[in-house]
């Protein structure tokens, strides 16, 4: 038995849920024979012994090099208001860590750029947590919000990022008549920041 899952593993390249999968089917076929058949109990305690193979889910993940992510951030033309937004989005999702929604559901309000600038998210399940953010981050950020949001206070309870879904604007990007927001497709960069 010890020989199979082996060779499924190493010479079948089998992956951690096939092994386990097998393994599982193999121990519930031998408890059920070792019901009927006394003697087939010690083979039972044999498979128990045999422990289920972990599956690493970013095992097989390509991380950019510090390099990729620099040439990534100067991509973006800065000097159109398309190309700020899309620097500042990139270096925003770079340094939180946060999926795209918790980006687009920031506020104004809630970021504070005091002596430690920080920004509160709202994420899955209803959760709030505080992200610090790096100083360069904020300097971009005070860019973005020059160009975007002229006048506002760090008292707004605006979007920070307009956002357009299946033609329809958010309050925000309506009133202001900012049309053509594409949709930002680098929602991986989450995971540079996450490993």
């Amino acid at each position: 038995m010890f020989l199979y899952i082996d060779w499924l593993s190493v010479e079948n390249n089998a992956a951690p849920a096939t092994r386990n999968n097998r393994l599982a089917a193999i121990w519930v076929f031998i408890s059920f024979a070792a019901a009927c058949r006394p003697e087939y109990i010690s083979i039972v305690s044999a498979l128990t012994a045999i422990g289920v193979q972990k599956n690493d889910l970013f095992a097989k993940v390509d991380y950019m090099s510090e390099e990729a992510v620099k040439t990534l951030l100067v991509e973006p033309d800065t000097r159109t208001e398309i190309g700020v937004r899309d620097q500042f989005l990139m270096i925003f999702l770079y340094d939180t860590g946060l999926r795209i929604q918790e980006v687009l559901d920031v506020k104004i309000c809630d970021i504070r750029v005091d002596r430690t600038p920080t920004v509160t998210l709202h994420g899955k399940g209803k959760k709030t947590r505080i992200v610090p953010l790096m100083k360069d981050t904020v300097k971009y950020l005070q860019n973005y919000m020059e160009i975007f949001h002229p006048g506002e206070t760090w008292l707004s309870s605006e979007w920070l990022f307009y956002v357009e879904r299946k033609g329809i604007c958010k309050e925000k990007e309506s009133n202001h008549g900012r049309d053509g927001f594409r949709p930002f497709p680098w929602i991986r960069i989450r995971y540079l920041y996450c490993r």
